[in-house]
């Protein structure tokens, strides 16, 4: 991107006071491609977003280099230690101006049209909290199976995640849901977390069958080092633990037309695939025990 540009973009940065929709950008050693990044937000009509950049403790001299080189170009970067994802993307969440959000990574690419699209039916439908699309896969695709991505189904939802953090938010819900969860033991699995509180919250999901970003894949990315067995299943449990009631809920929806619709038999069979049948006996059991106990003593 060249220094005209730069110089261009400085500019709409303070052109439009009251954008619709703020980009938040975390940032962790990832120079090398946080101006791609944001030269494809910057495709769109700057009138409709502003760019939040965060600069979460990079260690890495070049990445450092880049992003003071982003700042004294006008672009609004905020700096904080290392503390996660999800640290990040609430310091950006807490001072857009936007009434949308969009998480977009630093390593990956948004195609103009999301941003218009999303606006267009967040403000549409006031009960829809997420608008989501397809990803196009670049990188290392050969590094993990990137999970089908579909119509939103709840009764997937409670069994994996197939829905991406570069999603159109709607903040009043991010806020309702207390923003990223902090507390979850490892990182990786915020996005699913968010989720579920917004469905739990009575959020609607909008899903448009096209592709509106573009997902970079890396062998040593954050999410693969999530499915490492012993972190999957601590993540599992406090999600499990998090979501009880909701997970029952649609477990008992699931187990009432199991025998003949077939959607829910292909959910069963992931639940026996992925081993979370045992996890639902250890955790979710004993945590609605526990709040059952609680409302009854109350």
């Amino acid at each position: 991107m060249s220094r005209r540009n730069f110089n261009k973009s400085m500019q709409n940065s303070f052109k439009n006071s009251n954008p619709p929709l703020s980009v938040i950008v975390p940032c962790y050693n990832h120079g090398q491609y946080v101006r791609d990044a944001i030269a494809s937000v910057e495709q769109c009509d700057s009138d409709l977003y502003e760019i939040i950049i965060v600069n979460d403790g990079s260690t890495d001299p070049y990445t450092v280099a880049v992003i003071r080189e982003l700042q004294d170009e006008g672009y609004h970067v905020i700096d904080k230690q290392n503390e996660g994802l999800a640290a990040s993307r609430n310091a950006a969440i807490k001072v857009a101006r936007g009434r949308y959000i969009v998480p977009l990574d630093a390593d990956n690419k948004i195609r103009p049209r999301y941003i218009q699209l999303g606006i267009e039916v967040l403000d549409q439908n006031p009960g829809v909290g997420v608008f989501y699309g397809r990803p196009e896969l670049f990188g290392e695709i050969e590094a993990r199976n990137y999970p089908e991505v579909e119509s939103f189904s709840l009764h997937r939802l409670v069994v994996e995640n197939f829905i991406d953090a570069c999603a159109v938010i709607r903040k009043s819900a991010l806020f309702q849901c207390g923003l990223y969860d902090r507390d979850m033991p490892y990182s990786g699995l915020e996005d699913w977390d968010l989720w579920l509180s917004m469905a739990a919250n009575g959020w609607q999901f909008s899903f448009t069958d096209e592709i509106l970003f573009s997902y970079r894949i890396l062998a040593n990315s954050l999410i693969d080092s999530t499915r490492q067995t012993d972190r999957l299943e601590q993540n599992i449990k406090y999600l499990y633990s998090k979501h009880a009631l909701l997970i029952r809920r649609v477990l008992n929806e699931q187990l009432t037309v199991m025998s003949d619709h077939p959607r829910a038999m292909r959910y069963s069979q992931l639940w026996k695939e992925r081993a979370l049948v045992r996890l639902m006996n250890t955790v979710l059991l004993d945590s609605v025990r526990s709040l059952v106990r609680r409302n009854s003593e109350g």
